[in-house]
């Protein structure tokens, strides 16, 4: 299995790969006990195995979720690639986001300033448009709006 051989070799961090790596050996495995040429003890052995992955699953914490989310080459994307339900997505998303604006987010800006629209002889831009709008976005919902990163990118340099 392809799996097992790369998670013991990988020269990139492999926490964001487990939840892929542990949804491939899952396939994997349902996939030989699906076929009907695949040997009873072997399909035993299947049952066994994905239940064990199963137990080791449901141990995973919410930060096994995040650093899939924050790998660069698999966001959000990855999980609606599965076909995930949107609102399952949406909790994924709002528990990191909840997260990284508590633990990590740089405090926000001035409220006042931020949504203050000013007036055409403040400043030239504001001449130029006429008045300035400032939208507020938090870096967490700017990151995943950017596009994912090749598979082949090196995320650590």
């Amino acid at each position: 299995m392809e799996t097992t051989v790369f998670m013991p070799s990988s020269e990139y961090p492999i926490l964001s790969m487990s939840v892929p790596l542990y949804y491939s050996l899952f396939e994997s495995l349902e996939e030989t006990r699906q076929n009907d040429d695949t040997p009873e003890w072997l399909k035993q052995g299947c049952e066994a195995a994905s239940n064990k992955l199963l137990e080791y699953c449901q141990k995973t914490s919410v930060l096994h979720i995040s650093s899939v989310v924050l790998d660069p080459r698999l966001k959000i994307r990855y999980f609606e690639g599965l076909g995930w339900s949107s609102n399952f997505i949406n909790q994924i998303k709002d528990i990191i986001k909840d997260k990284y604006e508590d633990e990590y987010a740089p405090p926000p800006p001035n409220q006042e300033a931020a949504s203050t629209i000013a007036e055409p002889s403040q400043s030239i831009i504001s001449r130029i448009y006429k008045r300035m709008r400032t939208e507020l976005q938090s870096e967490f919902d700017i990151y995943l709006m950017t596009p994912i990163v090749d598979q082949y990118t090196d995320i650590l340099e």
